[in-house]
């Protein structure tokens, strides 16, 4: 492929696309600007549209060893510390606690829905009520 010869790694997916390299130095830095460039003049040559979005952006993982900024057709990519990949989010010192900060305040919210929907809080009418509509979804799984 066209970024295998500078020694950039991709990964592809449907709508979205992933340049990565280990940065051991400024060399590797270069190489990624490169590997952006080559995208860009790629894009201009099969006249793709393309355009500066706020969907791009890069992420140092690890200690990071240059501060260098990227750019894309002049466009300095912002630097973020967190973001999303297939549902997971990944921090920039690799650690799990934003993710697992957001999946414990999504089962929050989703559990005050869910206890907002109850007109009471009689325990005999919650559970009444689970016997009455749950029960039966759970012995039909």
């Amino acid at each position: 492929m066209l970024l295998a010869s500078v020694g950039i790694s991709v990964k592809v997916f449907i709508d979205d696309m992933k340049v990565y390299v280990r940065v051991t130095g400024s060399t590797d830095l270069i190489k990624l600007q490169s590997a952006l460039d080559l995208l860009t003049d790629s894009a201009s040559k099969w006249q793709l549209q393309r355009s500066f979005c706020s969907q791009m952006f890069h992420i140092k993982l690890g200690k990071p060893k240059c501060d260098v900024a990227l750019n894309i057709d002049s466009n300095i990519l912002p630097v973020v510390q967190t973001c999303h990949d297939l549902g997971v989010a990944v921090c920039s010192d690799l650690t799990p606690a934003v993710h697992i900060d957001q999946i414990v305040a999504n089962a929050h919210q989703r559990a005050n829905n869910i206890l907002r929907c109850f007109v009471s809080r009689d325990p005999q009418s919650l559970s009444k009520a689970f016997i009455t509509y749950v029960r039966p979804l759970l012995v039909a799984v």
